[in-house]
């Protein structure tokens, strides 16, 4: 299921039951928005990065959880959110394998890619 249209969130899901998703994929492209999720507690996470990060210049920041992956990166538009979420720590292959994937794609639709992300081993 993905949200139809355009607008500030789109999101696809899968494996909904009774309007429940287990795995969730969202693009938060308003920077009002995302900027919700700076908060979002790091703990238990390892960092992701960008491929062409230096020590003093960054495209975003992230990490990577059994149950969840977010990056946020910093775009022309301002700051948007990618995240992939699971109900519960049985998708961590999933969400390892679909990260870089999922966010250069969204990246390159909404014109802020290329960008290629590193994942921590």
């Amino acid at each position: 299921m993905v949200t139809s249209g355009g607008g500030p969130v789109r999101t696809c899901d899968r494996d909904v039951l009774f309007g429940h998703p287990k795995l969730r994929l969202m693009t938060v492209e308003n920077p009002r928005l995302a900027a919700l999720y700076e908060g979002l507690s790091f703990e238990g996470g390892r960092r992701i990065t960008a491929e062409g990060d230096t020590k003093d210049q960054v495209r975003g920041r992230g990490f990577l959880r059994e149950d969840m992956a977010l990056y946020q990166a910093s775009c022309q538009t301002g700051d948007v959110t990618f995240l992939i979420r699971s109900d519960d720590g049985g998708r961590a292959a999933d969400i390892r394998r679909l990260t870089p994937r999922y966010i250069a794609a969204e990246a390159d639709r909404i014109g802020c890619g290329p960008l290629r992300l590193r994942l921590p081993a």
